[in-house]
């Protein structure tokens, strides 16, 4: 009786050992993914850093061709070459 319990002791014993590995393999696992998706997280906000800083310059130089394109002497001259009117006498000086 003694000798099988022994037996069983030794069983559950090696199976504690199985069942430790298991779970510290498990932790293990989990632990390099969450790295890896942190990596991957942290290449997608320089790539977002890149665009921002790309598309703020591009805001930018529109910004500054929407003012060219709304001076007054370039509709003038606009209306005069292409639609052939003449500014009238009296009319304004500065329109913008």
């Amino acid at each position: 009786m003694r000798a099988m319990k022994d037996q069983w002791s030794m069983k559950f014993k090696g199976l504690k050992l199985y069942l430790a590995i298991i779970i510290v393999t498990l932790i293990l696992i989990l632990y390099t993914s969450g790295q890896v998706y942190i990596v991957t997280l942290e290449k997608n906000i320089i790539e977002s850093r890149k665009e921002h800083a790309i598309l703020k310059t591009q805001i930018d130089n529109l910004t500054i061709e929407v003012a060219s394109l709304r001076k007054g002497s370039r509709i003038i001259k606009f209306a005069q070459v292409y639609l052939d009117m003449t500014v009238p006498e009296g009319a304004p000086k500065k329109l913008f």
